[in-house]
């Protein structure tokens, strides 16, 4: 019987590095299944133990140059201020470019975008070496290629004095531009996470199982034993809260009252084997549909993550 385990990833930043990390942990031996999710930083890997460990797993996706935590992602502070330096750095370079005429101007620009282009952009580069480094291709490779590609360009054209076209401001509105765009796309995938990790965490922690009638930890439940009403006051306190409703909830009562759900409202008793609908037996099962669903892959997202292999180059 295989085990599973569930990480958060730093370092994703398009589903091109999800799809890759989801593909190197599918043909590792005594991988059964696995799957990676973008929007919520994470995966999740079904292994057989006898052939594989947990750390073999984690060297897979850290050598892939992506990082496996264990707490809430921190990037983002870091990703701000990056952004505020790329910002404060670009609006002058636009500002000589289009509004200003002064002498060695290009001079000054290429100051300007030096540090945008090798310190707010060196996650691009990292993320494109670990790319190239596993014969791979995702947005990285096309941010990298591009804005090199163009301060190269300016960088001879100025060294040179050709007085040829240079495009400093293309290079460094870009970098900053989408480090702003990866920004927010963390900030709100932390929050969803956050939201649903809340919803999940009133999951009752202990249900009646048939094992002699005792009292034992969710986690520990099998397929074939069936909880019963676990921490009624639970059900209808703090999964009202949650869910904010005032004081009444819909539960079925199969045993006694049919299939139809009735209204049970707030300090009411309930009997063994009701199911709150819509409220806590159902928090786990809803709260991993909302963070897989984002991510499924459809079968034209899975063929325009394949794309992305030949657009890049092209």
């Amino acid at each position: 019987m295989g085990k599973r385990w569930s990480f958060e990833i730093e370092g994703m930043h398009c589903p091109s590095c999800a799809l890759n990390i989801e593909r190197s942990l599918s043909k590792a031996e005594g991988v059964l299944k696995a799957r990676v999710l973008f929007t919520a930083r994470r995966g999740e890997v079904l292994y057989d133990p006898r052939v594989i460990d947990v750390d073999a797993l984690r060297g897979i996706v850290e050598g892939l140059g992506y990082r496996v935590v264990e707490g809430r992602r921190r990037e983002g502070e870091g990703k701000f201020r990056l952004f505020l330096l790329g910002l404060l750095l670009s609006l002058p370079i636009v500002l000589l470019k289009f509004a200003l005429d002064l002498p060695g101007e290009e001079r000054l620009m290429l100051l300007l975008a030096t540090p945008i282009q090798f310190i707010v952009g060196a996650h691009f580069y990292r993320g494109a070496l670990n790319a190239l480094r596993n014969r791979a291709l995702n947005m990285d490779v096309l941010v990298t290629l591009s804005t090199t590609s163009a301060y190269l360009y300016s960088l001879l054209s100025t060294l040179l004095t050709t007085g040829g076209p240079t495009f400093y401001e293309a290079s460094s509105l870009t970098i900053t531009t989408i480090t702003l765009g990866v920004l927010l796309e963390e900030k709100a995938t932390s929050r969803a996470g956050e939201s649903i990790e809340r919803l999940m965490a009133l999951q009752p922690k202990r249900a009646r199982a048939l094992r002699a009638e005792e009292t034992i930890k969710v986690e520990i439940l099998s397929n074939a034993e069936c909880p019963g009403a676990a921490e009624t006051r639970r059900l209808l306190q703090e999964v009202l809260k949650e869910l904010g409703l005032e004081r009444h909830i819909l539960v079925e009562e199969r045993e006694t009252s049919g299939p139809s759900p009735i209204v049970v409202i707030d300090g009411a008793a309930v009997g063994i084997g009701d199911v709150g609908e819509g409220a806590c037996c159902l928090l786990y099962r809803e709260g991993d549909q909302l963070l897989g669903h984002p991510s499924r892959q459809s079968l034209l997202k899975a063929l325009l993550s394949s794309l992305t292999e030949v657009e890049v180059p092209i």
